[in-house]
């Protein structure tokens, strides 16, 4: 039998998420012709398509990412939320844009933004 301990149990909170439209206006908005910009629309269509957290993006390596062979597009998220690692699927079609964003990088072989 467990006690009770008096204490209110807060109600689990739903996440918050943007509308495809809302994502389409974003998106739009990065000029991807200059570097920024298509550095800025990779950042957001990479959190959008893996549902990674903003902490989490900004500290990707490129060696975190599967660039070919049978597991082309698996990212693996380093100590995401509480700590821990995971791995979430890339489109493979994003993938040939990250690899865009690679070659026009100065230092390609560290953080990927």
């Amino acid at each position: 039998m467990t006690k009770r301990t008096g204490k209110k149990r807060r109600a689990k909170k739903l996440p918050e998420f943007l509308e495809k439209e809302d994502q389409a206006r974003l998106l739009s908005q990065p000029n991807k012709r200059a570097y920024t910009g298509f550095r800025n629309y990779c950042i957001m269509q990479l959190m959008f398509l893996c549902g990674i957290r903003v902490s989490e993006a900004v500290d990707l390596k490129y060696r975190h990412i599967t660039w070919d062979g049978e597991h082309k597009g698996r990212l693996k998220v380093v100590d995401g939320k509480g700590g821990k690692d995971r791995f979430v699927a890339i489109p493979v079609a994003f993938v040939d844009q990250l690899e865009q964003l690679r070659a026009r990088q100065a230092s390609p072989d560290g953080f990927l933004f």
